[in-house]
This record gives structure tokens, C-alpha cells and sequence, in this order.
């Protein structure tokens, strides 16, 4: 990678330190309600059911290739 390409990074946070700042606002999130999820993420395809079996991340692959092509 160039650093000419990219900007540097002048802040970053780990998950630790992101649950630290969540947890210290008072946010509980067992207390919160359920919402739908934001597009994209509110699609989902049977290759997400079958992408932790075997051959499953080949399989879900060839579903795509299949349908784009």
C-alpha cells in the first residue's frame, strides 16, 4: 500500500474499549426493543444456512456465481 492512497488513521478503538464507553453511558442492552435491520442487512439467502457445513462456502458460492451469471 502507498501512503498516498490513504488517509492515516488518527483514532482507532477496540471492541473492549467500545463496550466500555456503551456500558458507561447506562445503554442496557437487554432492556432495548427489538427493531428490523437496515438495508442491506435486513436480506438474508438460504447460502447463510448453509455456510458453516461442509462445503456449504463453496456451494453458497456457486448459488451466486450462478445467479449473476
Amino acid at each position: 500500500l502507498r501512503s498516498k492512497e490513504f488517509d492515516d488513521v488518527d483514532v482507532a478503538l477496540t471492541t473492549r474499549e467500545l463496550a466500555r464507553m456503551i456500558k458507561s453511558t447506562g445503554i442496557d442492552f437487554a432492556d432495548l426493543e427489538d427493531e428490523d435491520y437496515d438495508a442491506p442487512f435486513n436480506k438474508a439467502t438460504g447460502g447463510g444456512a448453509i455456510f458453516g457445513a461442509t462445503g456449504g462456502v463453496l456451494e453458497a458460492a456457486l448459488r451466486t456465481a450462478a445467479r449473476m451469471l
